[in-house]
C-alpha cells in the first residue's frame, strides 16, 4: 500500500452535518406544526380578512383601479397595514407599475431617486428638475398604453412638509380625462393629525378615498389566532387551555401584532417545559416577559440598577380580590388592633349605635299649622 493510499485510508471520515432547521422549527415540530404560525414577517400568506380588513383593502384597491389620486390607509401600530398592502400588490395585474417607499427619513431628491429606481427609470441627472422630467415623459408613455402607474408611501406620518408639497405637485400630472399617477399613503393616526395642519390643507381637500384599519374585537382576535394556527396544521384549542387563550386576547387589545407576540413567547415556554398545551402560567409569564422588554415603565426618574451582592427579589402573582370588600382590605391590613375593630362584628355593632330612637309617629308627625292646614314634621 502507498504511502498516500494509506493516508486516505487513516483519514478521519467526513462528518456530514445536520441541515440547518428552517425558521420557526424550534417548537414546531414539538407541536406537530409545518411551520412557525406567529412570524412578526408581513406574510400575505397569513392574511386574515375580517370586515375591518376587508373593506380597508377594498378602499384601497377601488382607489387604484379607479384612478381616484390620493388614497389614505391609516391604522394603529401593529394592525397589518403593511401585510394588506403585500396582499394588495400581489392581486394587481401586470398593467400595474407600483413604486414602494418605506424609508420616509430622506430628503426630496432622494425620494424621487428612489421611486425612479423602482419604476424602472434611468436617472437622466441628480437635480430634480431632471429627476421630474424623467418621472413625467415615463407617466405619459404609461397613460398612452393604457397602464397605471402608483407611489405606496409606507410610514408617511414621518414625511416633511417639504416632501409632501413635492408629492401634491406630482399629483398635479395628468391628462384632461384621468390621473397619470396614483399616490398611497399609507400610517398611522398621526397621518390624520398631520394632514390637519393648515399648510397641508391642499393635501386633505385632494384625498377622495379614505381607510381605516382598527383594532380587532375579541372574537375576531380569536379568529384570527384560529386562522393562523389552521394554515400550518393546528387548532387553538390543542395548543391553549381557554383560560390562557382569554388572557392572551385581552392583553393583545386587539392588536394582531401583539397577539403574536405573547402567542410565540408562550409557544416557546411551553416547549421549554416540555409541556403539551399553554396553560395560564405560562400566559402569565409571556405577558411578564413582553410587558418588561417592550412596555415602558410607569415609574419617574431613572431605575435603579439592580446589585450583584443582594439577590433578587422574586415577586409573585397576588391573589385577586373584589375591589371594595372589606374582607380583602383587611387581608392587607397590617394592624391586628384594626383588624379586629373592623371585624363584621364591629360593624353592626357600630350600625346598631348610630340608629335614632324609635318615637311614635302617628301622634308627632302631623301637627296643626296656625293657618289650619297640616303639615308634617320632619326628623333630622
Amino acid at each position: 500500500m502507498s504511502e498516500v493510499s494509506q493516508g486516505l485510508a487513516n483519514a478521519a471520515p467526513p462528518v456530514v452535518r445536520d441541515p440547518a432547521p428552517a425558521p420557526g422549527a424550534v417548537y414546531a415540530e414539538h407541536f406537530k406544526l409545518s411551520a412557525q404560525p406567529f412570524s412578526l414577517t408581513p406574510d400575505p400568506a397569513f392574511l386574515y380578512l375580517g370586515p375591518a380588513h376587508r373593506e380597508a383593502l377594498a378602499a384601497v384597491e377601488y382607489g387604484l383601479t379607479d384612478r381616484r389620486g390620493f388614497v389614505t390607509l391609516v391604522g394603529e401600530v401593529g394592525t397589518g397595514k403593511t401585510t394588506l398592502l403585500y396582499s394588495l400588490l400581489r392581486r394587481l395585474g401586470p398593467e400595474f407599475q407600483v413604486a414602494y417607499v418605506t424609508y420616509t427619513h430622506q430628503s426630496v431628491r432622494r425620494l424621487l431617486n428612489s421611486v425612479l429606481k423602482d419604476l424602472g427609470i434611468p436617472a437622466p441627472g441628480t437635480s430634480k428638475a431632471a429627476l421630474i422630467l424623467a418621472l413625467n415623459r415615463h407617466l405619459r408613455r404609461r397613460g398612452e398604453e393604457g397602464g397605471t402607474t402608483a407611489i405606496v408611501v409606507d410610514e408617511a406620518q414621518n414625511l416633511s412638509d417639504q416632501a409632501f408639497e413635492e408629492l401634491r405637485l406630482l399629483s398635479n400630472l395628468e391628462t384632461c380625462t384621468q390621473k397619470l399617477i396614483q399616490i398611497v399613503l399609507v400610517g398611522q393616526p398621526e397621518l390624520e393629525d398631520r394632514l390637519r395642519r393648515p399648510q397641508l390643507r391642499q393635501i386633505q381637500d385632494r384625498v377622495s378615498v379614505r381607510s381605516v384599519v382598527n383594532p380587532l374585537p375579541d372574537k375576531e382576535m380569536r379568529r384570527y389566532i384560529e386562522h393562523r394556527l389552521q394554515l400550518v396544521g393546528g387548532t387553538a384549542d390543542a395548543l391553549f387551555m381557554p383560560w390562557a387563550l382569554r388572557l392572551i386576547i385581552r392583553r393583545a387589545a386587539g392588536i394582531p401584532r401583539r397577539a403574536n407576540i405573547l402567542c410565540h413567547n408562550a409557544l416557546l415556554f411551553a416547549y421549554g417545559r416540555n409541556l403539551p398545551r399553554v396553560t395560564v402560567r405560562i400566559a402569565r409569564e409571556a405577558i411578564a416577559d413582553r410587558q418588561r422588554r417592550w412596555w415602558p415603565s410607569t415609574r419617574c426618574g431613572p431605575r435603579r440598577r439592580p446589585s450583584l451582592s443582594r439577590p433578587t427579589r422574586v415577586r409573585r402573582h397576588r391573589r385577586p380580590f373584589l375591589r371594595g370588600s372589606i374582607a380583602g382590605w383587611l387581608r392587607r391590613t397590617p394592624l391586628r388592633g384594626l383588624r379586629s375593630s373592623m371585624s363584621w362584628r364591629a360593624v353592626r355593632r357600630r350600625r346598631r349605635r348610630r340608629r335614632p330612637p324609635p318615637c311614635d309617629r302617628r301622634a308627632t308627625s302631623r301637627q296643626r299649622s296656625p293657618h289650619g292646614r297640616q303639615r308634617r314634621r320632619r326628623f333630622p
